[in-house]
Order: C-alpha cells, then structure tokens, then sequence
C-alpha cells in the first residue's frame, strides 16, 4: 500500500480488534477501494468458532439486502436496452399484477418498486420461509393491507424487490439468478459469489452468530433448529440472497464507483447507473446520530445520505446471523466493505465511518460512543412505549377448546392450522409452531416450540371471532404490526 494511504490506516487493525471484543462480534471482514484500487482487504477474528477457523479476505457472508442493489443495476441493465422503462406501469409488463389500492395498481412503475414507494408495508411473512414461487408472491399482493397513500410515504419491503425478480424473468427470459449471474457476476469476475439458495451454500459461508448476553450461539442450530438460510429466505433472492466476500465485493464498488465500468468491461450505462444513484425519495425521521450526517434518502436499491458534505451511497444487509455493509463517497472516490457474522452489532457503521474519517483527514468522531449512546436511548424508548395492556381477571373462552379447532387461511399469507392434544391447542403456521394458552375471553398467547429468528413471533395475542351463529370462524393474528391483525377464515381447503 503506498506510504500516502497507509499512514491513514495505522493503528486500524489494534482498533477492529478492539471493537471485536467490545461489540462480541466473532469476526469481520473488511474491504477499503481507493481511486478504483483495493487498497484493504483483510479479515479478523473468527468465521467458525467451534472449529477456530478465522475470517480472511476470502470468506463468504451471507450480504442480505445488499443485494437489491444488484437487482438495481439488472433493472439498469435492460433500460439500456430498451426493455424495460424506468416510468412504466408494471401492469404493461406483468398483466396480472394487482395492489389492493386501485389507483397504485394502475399506475405502479418500475422505479416505485425500486424505491419503496406503493403504499405496502413489509408484510414479510408471506414471504418469509414459503415455498411460494415468485411469480405466487406477485399473485398475492392484491390481497395485502397497505397503510400509506401510494408514493406518499417512503415503506421499506421486501416483496416488491421479489416482483422486480419476477419481472426481469418475465422481460428477459432468465431467471433473476442466471440474469444476475450471466450479466453482472460473470463479466466483473466475481468469482466466488454466489446465491444462498445454490446447493452447499450454507457449508461454505461463515458460521452466523447471536449474542446472548456475553456468549455467543449459533443461530441455525439454536434459533431455528437448524434450519437453513434456503429455507429461510425462500423466493427472496432479488431482496436478499447474494453471498460474497471482500474482494469480489470490491470489485462490485469498482463498478459502482467508476461510472458502469470495469477495466474494459461497461456493465450499465452512465446515464442509468446515475439514475439508480439519485435520490428518489424522503426517508423522514430518521436518527442522524451527529450533524455528520444529513438528508437521507433512497435512490435505486441504494440509502442515499450526506455525510460531512459528501454524498454517502450504501446499503446494508442483514439476514439471520449475517451481517453487511457496501458503501461509498463518489466524489471522494473511497468504498468501503464490512461484513460479519453476528447481526445487531453497529460495528458495520463504527467501521465505515472509522475509515472514512481517517482517508479524508477529517477530525476524529468517536463513533464507536455514539453508537453506544444511541442504542441506550433507543432501548429507553422502547421501554416506555412497552406498556401491557391489564390483563382482564376471571375470564374463559366463549367455547370449548375443540371449538377452535380447524383450518383457517388468508389469501395473502396462507394456511394457520389449530390443533389440540390433551386439552392444549396448538397453531402451526409454516415452521413456526406454537403452544397457545389461553389469556382473557377469546385471546389466546402463543409460546413459541422452535425458537425464532424474528423476536416478536415467539409471544403473540391471537384472537378467535365468531360468526353470527355463533361459530368459530375467523382468528387474528398479528404477523404485520403496521397494520391490524391478520385475519384468517376458517375454512376447507377447496372452498
């Protein structure tokens, strides 16, 4: 590394060894471009703990939601070829596709996926752990609550990046995998990424990690009974399935940073990857941490943000134990990646900004406090807002437990199945599989079997509703907190 950028970066490692142990992350490995050179790429720590194996430059991480902007720059893609149009209604390139709203339906284009903006919230149970195809997720949008006026309001989710997989298929001919592959991995030489639904992914990446308290424990043989990140992530591989590691993560910055080119090799016009690159929308109430950091927005698969005067571009991605962060200052030229194996950890940020700060010669912000601090406040907000309603005393269910059994589905989310043995009822839902205990007149508590990856599913309040005879005939169940219960009908299967 030349004397110039290696002063800057004296004393790093000490500092990532330091946050290691202050923030139990078992391992992290780091990637630094400059002036579309690699100047870092190192790992520290350990990617198997079990086993001692440590993290390198060559371990592969699951990246999460890193991976909408690779789906970003597909959609960027096939504009410049005249297949696609930013500003196009998605009805004109997929008949069937339906919100609920009407209006969006009508006039939903391509950059509304791209940036959040139909009017849906999340709803990631529909997708979350399904068998569902890609094309089924798109069938079942119509069936979901939205809670903001189409475009007015920035709502981060998951299933419009599915349909965007959906609709490159549809416009290409390819699956979003081998489009992906064939268009962007392949000609930028990332050889060693590849998607967490191919076989023996999950052998091959590092061992994720969840802090319970000052240990550590495997989250696919602890949280969820080993089940695997495949399973997990089921249709979502436009919204978050690419695994990678630093140096072809570095590669991707190359591109990212050098106007749609690599060496020779253009991937997407200038004029397009500038369009993916400006902001689309306002993210309002957002912590800012510091007036280092101003103005966020979302381009295309990309948080857009000021920070300390310079247009910041990145995302993260997080997804079970896995950790990830791709970034950059364009006008600076410097890209930075970080990726670990325990999810909650802030070090992506601490990292980032770290480097940022000292390749800049800006003065040095103790990021790692702020962090600290932010979380402490953001716990105490939390705690205030977490009242439990009283609890009505003296009560029972309307009918014997038998009553509730059965069947009952919803359009949007599927099948919840009640079941009892020896006078407990039982709710099975996909994997998740609960005990339900009563807790005031037709509210039952779930009690999670499996441990879950999400913390809110382990303990619900689900309510059963009768009909006007009478009969048990709905349940509710709270898999989307933007909006009311879920509601599901009971029901046979073909009716």
């Amino acid at each position: 590394m030349p004397k110039h950028l290696s002063e800057p970066l004296k004393g790093f490692d000490r500092f990532v060894r330091r946050m290691l142990k202050e923030w139990n992350v078992p391992g992290v490995a780091v990637g630094i471009v400059k002036n579309n050179k690699v100047i870092y790429a190192k790992g520290y720590g350990l990617s198997d703990i079990k086993r001692g194996l440590p993290v390198t430059e060559n371990t592969l991480f699951g990246i999460g939601s890193c991976t909408k902007s690779f789906t970003a720059t597909a959609i960027g893609i096939l504009v410049d070829e005249g297949r696609l149009e930013w500003d196009k209604p998605v009805r004109e390139y997929i008949p069937f596709f339906k919100l609920r709203d009407s209006i969006a339906t009508r006039r939903v284009t391509v950059r509304d996926l791209l940036t959040h903006r139909t009017g849906l919230p999340r709803h990631d149970y529909v997708w979350l752990f399904s068998t569902l195809t890609r094309k089924e997720v798109v069938k079942r949008l119509r069936f979901l609550e939205p809670t903001a006026d189409f475009r007015s309001k920035f709502q981060y989710n998951n299933l419009m990046y599915i349909t965007l997989g959906y609709l490159i298929e549809q416009v290409s001919g390819k699956t979003w995998e081998d489009f992906v592959r064939e268009r962007i991995l392949v000609p930028l030489d990332m050889k060693d990424t590849l998607y967490m639904t191919d076989e023996g992914t999950e052998e091959k990446i590092a061992v994720d990690y969840l802090a319970k308290g000052t240990k550590l424990a495997c989250w696919r043989s602890t949280y969820v009974e080993n089940i695997d990140h495949a399973t997990a992530q089921g249709p979502s591989g436009p919204a978050g399935t690419i695994v990678s590691n630093v140096k072809d993560l570095c590669r991707w910055l190359g591109l990212q940073m050098n106007n749609g080119s690599l060496g020779k090799r253009t991937i997407i016009s200038s004029e397009n990857l500038s369009e993916i690159h400006t902001p689309q929308v306002v993210i309002p109430h957002f912590w800012f941490n510091g007036k280092e950091l101003l103005d966020i927005s979302y381009g295309m698969g990309w948080f857009i943000q000021s920070y300390r005067g310079y247009k910041h571009i990145y995302h993260g991605g997080t997804f079970a134990g896995l950790n990830a962060q791709v970034s950059f200052l364009p006008r600076a030229k410097i890209g930075m990646v970080v990726l670990i194996n325990t999810p909650t950890s802030p070090l992506r940020k601490i990292l980032t900004f770290e480097v940022y700060d000292r390749l800049m010669g800006f003065d040095k912000v103790n990021w790692n406090a702020r962090e600290k601090q932010r979380i402490e406040t953001e716990k105490l907000k939390v705690k205030k807002k977490e009242k439990t309603p009283k609890r009505k005393p003296g009560t029972k269910p309307s009918q014997p437990l038998k009553a509730y059994v059965g069947e009952y589905f919803h359009s949007g989310y599927g099948q919840v199945r009640i079941s009892m043995t020896e006078d407990r009822l039982y709710l099975k839902y996909k994997i998740f599989n609960y005990k339900v205990e009563h807790y005031q007149d037709d509210v039952f508590q779930t009690i999670m079997q499996r441990k879950s990856i999400r913390r809110n599913t382990g303990k619900m309040r689900v309510s059963f509703h009768a009909d006007g005879k009478g009969k048990v005939k709905f349940i509710g169940i709270p898999f989307e907190e933007a909006v009311d219960d879920i509601i599901f009908e009971r029901r046979k299967p073909d009716e």
